[in-house]
């Protein structure tokens, strides 16, 4: 386009001087001029003819680019497209990820939450444990005391026992000489009457 500008500027160029030397010479100077037109149109003509296929180059080129144009243009569209996929992929999987999170804060906030509970429940059993134990200490002191009374008083029973024995024997032995003396005062009271 711009060189058929140019071809046309510089024809007319050429074509406006061979008027203005029409009025200073006679025939041959015309058919001089007339070759010098033709020469002019021939090479216009050249030069239209290169421009046209200049023309004909960038055209094709232009239809070139905008193919190579158009097939980038569906390429970055395709290529966008999987992008576009991808990243609602990752914001699937992201999204997966933050509940998943949420659900294992939650069963580790429960988990603490029973952890505590029982560590609790834990250390009141502890407690009870050790005033249970404590209780039983007591007890088996008490025990031990009993035991011990109870050592003491089978002590006082045996002896008492063995006084009561003593004694039962001694009452015996006593009764006995009582009837022998009985009954010697018996033969006595005879022999005197």
């Amino acid at each position: 386009m711009i060189f058929a500008r140019r071809a046309e500027r510089k024809i007319k160029r050429e074509l406006d001087q061979p008027r203005r030397e029409e009025t200073q010479g006679g025939p041959q100077q015309i058919a001089r001029q007339i070759v010098v037109a033709v020469d002019q149109l021939k090479a216009a003509m050249e030069q239209m003819k290169m421009a046209a296929l200049s023309l004909n180059d960038i055209s094709d080129s232009s239809r070139n680019s905008a193919a190579e144009l158009m097939d980038h243009s569906e390429k970055t569209v395709e290529y966008t497209e999987k992008v576009a996929n991808k990243m609602r992929t990752i914001e699937e999987a992201a999204r997966e990820i933050a509940a998943s999170s949420r659900d294992m804060y939650a069963s580790s906030q429960q988990f603490s939450e029973h952890w505590l509970h029982s560590w609790n429940s834990l250390e009141t059993l502890q407690k009870e444990i050790r005033t249970l134990r404590s209780h039983h200490e007591t007890l088996l002191e008490q025990m031990d005391h009993l035991v011990h009374h109870s050592r003491r008083i089978n002590e006082i029973i045996s002896a008492i026992g063995e006084i009561s024995q003593k004694a039962s024997n001694r009452f015996y032995a006593l009764m006995k000489r009582c009837k022998r003396q009985r009954r010697s005062c018996s033969k006595r009271s005879d022999v005197i009457g």
